[in-house]
Order: structure tokens, then C-alpha cells, then sequence
């Protein structure tokens, strides 16, 4: 049985695969450029982007400060992070979170994809890293605040400074 399917898996596999380009080299070839800055900061300041890669997809929200918040999905678990965000000097996005890819700094050229909200990521090196889709906000509900609590008013303070009726026990020594 699994000889008879093989050639067909085999052949849909190429098929698909070579319908999409998969190096920057490609895409830009089939007349693709990169957003511009500009671009990049208005498609994910305070929007999501959803990654997909082969290994790992994820939900980001992108707070206009720099600040990441993402949610992962791996094919062991599902885990989140958070980290910033930037555009360096050749217009590519710049992701840096606190333990996902070991906490260090990936910046992609981001290239517009087949539909409105599509987008194709890719690495320094022009290989793909990640098809994605822009949603408006934060449509994944990644974002959690980090307001400072409510400090407890604790009896020592007051008692330390002499700003209570209450009076110290008395000393039987």
C-alpha cells in the first residue's frame, strides 16, 4: 500500500511546494519587494501577527512601546513569552523575547503575501521563516497588564512612625 501512495504524496509535496516562493531570492524574482519601515511599523504597531512555520506557530500582539506578548504552538506544547520589538536600519522586523530562540535578537524582511492580510517573513540569510496573517488589535488576547498591585498598608509602618493610637505592649521585665 504505502509503495502505491508514495509517488502521489511525493508529487503533491513538490507540487505545493513549488507553487509558493520560498526564498527571499524568489520572491523577489517574481517582482515582490519588502515593506519599507514605514510599512512594518503600521502592520504590526498594536495589531497581531499569527506565524506560521513548520515547526512552530505562534500569535503576537505588538504593543506600540516595543513590547511583545506571544502565545506559541508547538507540536509538544503550547507556551507563551514576551519580549520587544523593533525595525532596524534595513527595514526588517526585529523580535526579541525573553526565552523563546534563547532570548536572542531575529530580524526578518517582511514581504506582503497572496491576500490582503498575508505576509511572508524571512531570515537575514533570504530563507523563509514564517507565512503570517496581520489581525487589527490585539485579537489573540495576549496582552496582560503589568500595572503595578496596590501596596498592603502594614500595622509596623504606622506603628514606626508613630501614626496610631495603638500603644506598645508593656515591657513586665
Amino acid at each position: 500500500m504505502f509503495r502505491l501512495l508514495f509517488p502521489s504524496v511525493l508529487f503533491c509535496t513538490l507540487l505545493i511546494g513549488g507553487c509558493a516562493p520560498v526564498t527571499q531570492n524568489q520572491m523577489a524574482a517574481k517582482g515582490g519587494a519588502p515593506l519599507n519601515a514605514r510599512q512594518v511599523f503600521d502592520l504590526v504597531s498594536g495589531n497581531t501577527l499569527y506565524l506560521e512555520s513548520v515547526d512552530f506557530n505562534s500569535n503576537i500582539y505588538f504593543l506600540p512601546d516595543g513590547v511583545i506578548s506571544a502565545r506559541g504552538e508547538s507540536l509538544t506544547s503550547d507556551d507563551t513569552d514576551s519580549g520587544k520589538w523593533d525595525i532596524n536600519g534595513d527595514n526588517q522586523l526585529c523580535l526579541k523575547f525573553k526565552t523563546w530562540y534563547y532570548g536572542d535578537m531575529k530580524c526578518y524582511a517582511v514581504y506582503p503575501g497572496a491576500g490582503k492580510t498575508t505576509y511572508v517573513l524571512f531570515t537575514d540569510n533570504g530563507a523563509l521563516a514564517f507565512n503570517a496573517k496581520s489581525f487589527s488589535g490585539d485579537s489573540a488576547h495576549l496582552y496582560k497588564s503589568s500595572k503595578p498591585t496596590q501596596k498592603t498598608t502594614f500595622l509596623r509602618e504606622s506603628l514606626a512612625g508613630g501614626q496610631s493610637s495603638a500603644t506598645p505592649p508593656a515591657d513586665n521585665t
